[in-house]
């Protein structure tokens, strides 16, 4: 079997679950793991023959595949601001509204020496990739999830990108008071109420991190309220703060920010026209 094969036979599966577009997606993706070829050299490399070890890949990620684990998780790997990343099923999935948010954030933010704190870091991503931009900056990742903070620190490792990470639950009025303060506060905290999981699709409910997806009881914005309340005292004067937050939520959490006494509350739509980010400052 060559790779133009393996690939079409792939995307023929796929399609059984996937729209067009997303499986084509997907089967670059996993081709790409398979063979170590990137997409845009494939047509030079087409009739290539795949190898036993490559064939056997390929039918291992498509099994995986059709019980609709998400490809980030068959191929163990996602890209970010540039980076690959580790994933796995400890941490949530990048997404590129949060890509959004870091790129907003870096654009409001100065190259000198700063101390930036990032709440539920999962994979790191947001606070390795503010790290990378601003080589000066003090970053810290907190999450209270220690296995997500194993694999943030493995992604740390591999980029040779110095992070520190924090064990913490935000929740706890207590353990948040011990944080120093900081220049910057940023976080995709979870906002998804547990009575929503019927909505949502078999790859993220099967798969991805309830903890790092729901918020228990009828309060969608309890990781919201809790992380501008840590803000408020732990950021300084004119300090800012950035939350990832539900596309049906972003005027709730603007009023909540704006109630809490932050200043300059701004709501920002994704690239999809969607309200997805919100932006704050201490006084």
């Amino acid at each position: 079997m060559d790779i133009r094969t393996g690939r079409q036979e792939l995307l023929l599966a796929l399609r059984d679950i996937y729209d067009a577009r997303e499986a084509s997606l997907i089967a670059d993706m996993v081709v790409t793991h398979v063979t170590g070829i990137p997409r845009t050299q494939r047509l030079l490399h087409g009739a290539d023959i795949l190898t036993d070890a490559q064939r056997a890949e390929l039918l291992r990620c498509r099994g995986e595949l059709m019980r609709w684990r998400p490809v980030q998780y068959v191929v163990g790997e996602a890209w970010f601001s540039g980076m690959r990343l580790e994933v796995d099923e400890r941490v949530l999935i990048p997404r590129p509204e949060t890509e959004e948010l870091v790129q907003w954030c870096l654009s409001e933010t100065p190259l000198g020496a700063l101390r930036v704190l990032d709440v539920g870091t999962g994979s790191g991503c947001i606070a390795l990739a503010i790290r990378k931009a601003r080589p000066l900056a003090e970053v810290w990742a907190a999450d209270r999830s220690r296995d997500a903070l194993e694999v943030a620190g493995a992604n740390a490792r591999a980029h040779g990108l110095d992070i520190r990470l924090l064990e913490i639950d935000i929740l706890d009025s207590s353990a948040r008071a011990e944080l120093p303060r900081f220049d910057i506060v940023i976080s995709n905290p979870p906002y998804v109420l547990s009575s929503d999981r019927s909505a949502m699709r078999d790859n993220v409910l099967r798969y991805e991190p309830h903890t790092a997806l729901f918020v228990e009881g009828h309060d969608p914005l309890r990781f919201h309220d809790a992380i501008s309340a840590m803000a408020m005292p732990h950021l300084i004067p004119g300090g800012m703060l950035y939350f990832e937050v539900h596309e049906a939520k972003g005027p709730d959490v603007s009023q909540l920010l704006r109630a809490k006494g932050f200043r300059d509350v701004v709501l920002r739509q994704d690239l999809s026209g969607r309200d997805r980010m919100v932006r704050a400052r201490r006084p």
